[in-house]
């Protein structure tokens, strides 16, 4: 597996010492990679950051031709990711699997369409 990654802490020296191929924005990162984890504070600047667009931007094909289909993962905080563009990119078929460890409103409505 190559690790892919975009900070805006992390320098490119670095992600190569660290064997990480680095990116020099998040729509390079989501245009590349079909399994995406995200690490980040929720601030203004990344609420839904993750969003319909940037979905959109995911190959569904790995590198090496495998159709794997696209893959979320939020383990940082709620709100970075648009769960209703999540639920509707699940619906559609644009991501195959999305884990959230965290929601935007919590605790979370039983009804919430994202369960």
């Amino acid at each position: 597996m190559q690790v892919h990654g975009w900070s805006r802490s992390l320098t490119v020296n670095r992600a190569a010492e660290l064997g990480i191929e680095f990116h020099s924005d998040v729509d390079s990162l989501f245009a590349t990679c079909t399994h995406i984890t995200v690490h980040c504070a929720h601030t203004p600047e990344t609420h839904h950051l993750v969003d319909a667009r940037r979905l959109g931007l995911m190959p569904g094909v790995a590198a090496d031709g495998t159709e794997c289909g696209n893959h979320l993962l939020n383990l940082a905080r709620g709100g970075i990711v648009d769960e209703a563009a999540a639920c509707a990119a699940l619906a559609d078929g644009t991501l195959a699997t999305c884990v959230l460890d965290v929601l935007e409103i919590e605790p979370v409505d039983p009804g919430h369409p994202i369960l």
